[in-house]
């Protein structure tokens, strides 16, 4: 994740910032190795067992910046709320994000994030990504499901050595493209179950 944050300057001095799995700061140390800040997060990413001054490390969930005087999370174009677990400002992007919630993030933040809140992850997005070249390049082709073909859905098509097609539902069609984790991530971040 190359936007976790790792460091502060502050009047000169630098700081070493550690994050955790999901890319929140959990440790800052000086640069003599002391601990300056510390702290865990509760289910809805509200700091707990701080250690230090709270405001010291404004960087929250990955993409989100604390407002030191309102407490709410900023997102660039929302804020979220972490004492109630939900976004107080709706969702940029509607209901395109595939989210059935103007109040909602994304559908599992165990495995998805959406840095700038306008990430839309729908089969139709992905084929586009895919024409202009800016998806994995272990995919071909994205195609949409066929109205003369009986159970038809969206399929990602496989490159080169490896060129099965993985259906939204996760089923193989033809042969397994033997898509990377990487791959398979961004296909779940446009909806499918693989």
């Amino acid at each position: 994740m190359g936007l976790v944050p790792v460091a502060k300057i502050q009047n000169g001095e630098r700081y070493t910032i550690i994050s955790d799995y999901m890319g929140r700061p959990v440790e800052a140390y000086n640069s003599y190795g002391n601990v300056v800040w510390q702290a865990d997060y509760d289910i809805y990413g509200d700091l707990r067992n701080i250690k230090g001054i709270r405001d010291f490390i404004p960087f929250r969930q990955l993409g989100q910046y604390e407002d030191d005087e309102t407490r709410l999370y900023y997102n660039r174009f929302r804020y979220y709320d972490p004492r109630i677990g939900n976004y107080i400002s709706q969702d940029p992007i509607r209901l395109a994000g595939n989210n059935p919630t103007l109040y909602g993030y994304v559908g599992d933040c165990n495995t998805q994030d959406d840095l700038f809140g306008l990430e839309c992850g729908t089969p139709k997005d992905a084929q586009k990504k895919i024409k202009k070249g800016q998806g994995p390049n272990e995919i071909s082709r994205i195609d949409a499901p066929q109205s003369n073909v009986p159970d038809s859905q969206w399929h990602a098509h496989g490159k080169g050595k490896w060129d099965g097609v993985i259906n939204l539902d996760g089923s193989i069609h033809d042969s397994d493209p033997k898509f990377s984790n990487k791959t398979r991530k961004w296909l779940r971040e446009h909806g499918w179950k693989v």
